[in-house]
């Protein structure tokens, strides 16, 4: 298909950015810390503040009090007019914070997933993340040329298979230090041992 006019650099870029963000799902689904970012903000009327444009999943929200910053807990739709405690919740492009008047005038820190660093013009370099991964991106959009052409892709598909597989086995990057079921009730009177 080289220098076919059968497929334009368009569609081949929209079918590299499609593959960008299957790979993007894939590695996120092992380690969702790849693309983690930070916004600090503070409450200074009302009670919620503008969602990053970048945000693709919201991963937790700290209370900051100097150098101590406390996590915060997502109130559920039904919770909405809980007031024994601070939380937070993000609803449709804003964070929302509850009670209002217990998050006026603080300072807060937002951890987030950004979005998929899709790729916009030639000029531009692949994320570092997804560089060791570029094979699949090729052979995502070679699928998608030949599909058009309807040409046979069986051969594709099976090498694209084969690097889905190593990218789920491989793209978890502290294999020393596995996830854990994290203590919610650390530090309750009734979680500590009576013997």
């Amino acid at each position: 298909m080289q220098n076919s006019r059968f497929v334009d650099d368009t569609e081949i870029d929209s079918w590299v950015n499609d593959a960008i963000g299957e790979l993007y799902d894939l590695l996120l689904q092992a380690n969702d810390d790849y693309w983690l970012a930070t916004d600090d903000f503070t409450i200074t009327s009302g009670n919620t503040e503008p969602l990053p444009t970048d945000l693709y999943l919201v991963k937790g929200v700290d209370l900051v009090n100097g150098s101590v910053s406390t996590s915060l807990s997502t109130f559920t739709f039904r919770e909405r007019n809980d007031v024994s405690r601070l939380s937070y919740r993000p609803i449709g492009s804003n964070l929302e914070l509850r009670p209002a008047q217990s998050a006026l005038g603080r300072s807060f820190r937002l951890y987030y997933v950004r979005t998929a660093p899709l790729l916009s013009d030639a000029s531009q370099t692949l994320d570092a993340a997804l560089e060791p991964w570029k094979e699949f991106l090729v052979v995502s959009a070679a699928i998608q040329c030949r599909a058009k052409q309807e040409s046979d892709v069986s051969l594709l598909v099976r090498q694209r298979d084969d690097l889905l597989g190593r990218i789920s086995s491989a793209a978890e990057r502290d294999i020393g230090e596995p996830e854990h079921v994290t203590d919610v009730y650390a530090g309750e009177p009734w979680s500590r041992s009576l013997f």
